[in-house]
């Protein structure tokens, strides 16, 4: 009672039990029923890890007014009902399903307080027309998402998780509340021009940038202070300047003192300036390898820092790693 869970997980069930709609029900004859629990006072619902092809469609699941926490991760889910009485909900957990098409084609924004949402690993195209604005953290990896709908009132949103996708743009602007943005293997930037630069320029909390395996021919707009960001990753795209001569973002990096991960490899960057490597002090691992460098920069000699340099795969002139 003290912790309000309701704990059904891993017990191979094809459909909730009529118990868990009304808990008193359950007891025994004789049973001091003020032992037990009320529908209403569950505020954390575990069904994840059974066989359930469905959810929410009983009208019953409007009992569950108090819950905050529901899981419903790795079933066998088709369908998926969330009615309009789970207003205290702040967590959703529906990865590893087989949902498809349009993730609750009437909207999220009905639930006010939803903070957290992973829909990973369906075969989800869309995650409906509006989120919570106090959305927090957001995971939809490994979905066939093509489009999301608008973030910016999303001033909380800290974790933008949507890996293995079908995006080719971005709803901008986004959150200045971001701190990490995993975006890898989308199509990010097979628009073309300038309405696929992704600007992330406001976004000063960012901690993590991971955008490999794009489409990517601008690099994106980074912002100039950055202080928590630690890793960027645009490995695999077709980024030719990163100093913004392109009409893209240009990686100036010289507050963002704690960069330790940059990488940017399998491009057709043609430079490394002196510019953007020497305000990385803390720089640990730099690959820039399957690029079209010709010269190392002789300033990689003085980072202190620095453990692991990857520059094969480019057209280095010998003289210049002597030089180096």
């Amino acid at each position: 009672r003290q912790k309000g869970l309701l704990n059904l997980s891993g017990l191979q069930l094809v459909s909730i039990p009529a118990g868990a709609f009304d808990l008193i029900s359950t007891c025994e004859e004789g049973e001091i029923q003020l032992q037990m629990f009320s529908t209403e006072e569950l505020t954390r619902l575990d069904f994840s890890y059974n066989e359930l092809t469905e959810a929410g469609d009983d009208s019953r699941f409007e009992r569950f007014t108090a819950c905050a926490s529901l899981r419903l991760s790795h079933n066998a889910l088709r369908s998926l009902v969330l009615p309009d009485a789970l207003q205290a909900l702040t967590e959703l957990d529906v990865s590893h399903n087989g949902l498809t098409g349009v993730f609750v084609a009437g909207g999220l924004a009905r639930l006010p307080t939803l903070t957290d949402l992973s829909v990973a690993h369906n075969r989800l195209t869309s995650l409906g027309p509006d989120l919570p604005a106090a959305m927090e953290k957001l995971n939809f990896a490994h979905n066939a998402v093509a489009e999301l709908p608008p973030l910016a009132h999303c001033k909380r949103l800290r974790e933008l998780l949507g890996e293995h996708n079908q995006l080719g743009a971005l709803p901008l602007p986004l959150p200045a509340s971001l701190a990490v943005l995993q975006l890898s293997r989308n199509k990010l930037g097979s628009g073309g021009g300038k309405s696929s630069l992704i600007d992330l320029s406001a976004c000063s909390q960012l901690e993590r940038v991971e955008l490999a395996d794009n489409a990517l021919v601008l690099c994106p707009l980074l912002p100039a202070d950055a202080p928590k960001l630690t890793r960027i990753v645009l490995s695999a795209n077709r980024i030719r300047h990163i100093d913004g001569t392109d009409g893209g973002g240009k990686i100036a990096l010289s507050f963002t003192p704690n960069l330790s991960e940059l990488f940017l490899d399998h491009n057709a960057i043609s430079e490394l300036s002196e510019a953007l490597l020497l305000p990385l002090t803390s720089l640990t691992s730099l690959d820039a390898s399957f690029n079209v460098l010709a010269d190392v920069p002789h300033v990689l000699g003085y980072m202190k820092s620095l453990r692991r340099l990857v520059l094969e795969g480019n057209p280095i002139r010998p003289s210049a790693l002597a030089h180096s």
